[in-house]
């Protein structure tokens, strides 16, 4: 199973307007690892985005409305602490003391933020986050049960996720940068980066 999703990937990027461009760079194929972190925040920044758009309405239209928004912040969560998990082979993860060392505050923020997806967002434990209780109502021949489900998503903390989202990129990008010019000096040739 696992080499058919792989074949479809490969497909996919086949199908990709890369504009001539073809992955056949062995000094450069050392940098797919840190694709793969400069995509988990582009989904952990666009899924930011469309949460934010949704948890600025005052409530939600409807159920669908409430488990999209829900579902944004979820995956803005998994998608950010991503960078920070264990990797496999070919992959890299972030250190957060490195890439917050100039900005503890920030650190604090991306501590809170791997604390959600620990408790909330890729588990089931006991958090503040979301809430489930039977209520009731009886009289002497019935007891009426209803099964209510709450979350709780604390949006007076976007504006401090955004900043932390916004300086771990930042880092990424002079991180990413800084093996660029090193393979530079090496192959002797400038390497551009091509904007799609």
């Amino acid at each position: 199973m696992h080499k058919e999703i792989e074949n479809n990937a490969l497909e996919n990027l086949s199908k990709s307007d890369l504009n001539g461009l073809v992955p056949d760079n062995a000094e450069l194929s050392l940098l797919n690892s840190w694709n793969y972190i400069l995509m988990f925040l582009f989904e952990a920044k666009t899924s930011f985005s469309i949460m934010r758009k949704l948890f600025e309405k005052d409530s939600f239209e409807n159920i669908e409305e409430a488990v999209l928004a829900n579902g944004m912040y979820r995956n803005f969560i998994l998608s950010y602490s991503k960078c920070y998990s264990s990797s496999g082979k070919g992959r890299i993860s972030l250190d957060a003391n490195d890439i917050y060392k100039a900005k503890p505050e920030l650190k604090d923020i991306h501590n809170q933020i791997l604390e959600i997806r620990n408790k909330y967002a890729a588990h089931n434990d006991e958090s503040s986050f979301d809430i489930a209780i039977n209520v009731t109502s009886q009289d002497d021949k019935k007891i009426e049960l209803a099964n209510t489900y709450t979350t709780s998503t604390p949006t007076k903390d976007f504006e401090y996720y955004l900043k932390t989202l916004e300086y771990c990129e930042l880092q990424v990008i002079a991180k990413l940068n800084k093996k660029l010019d090193k393979i530079e000096k090496r192959i002797g040739k400038r390497i551009e980066l091509k904007q799609n």
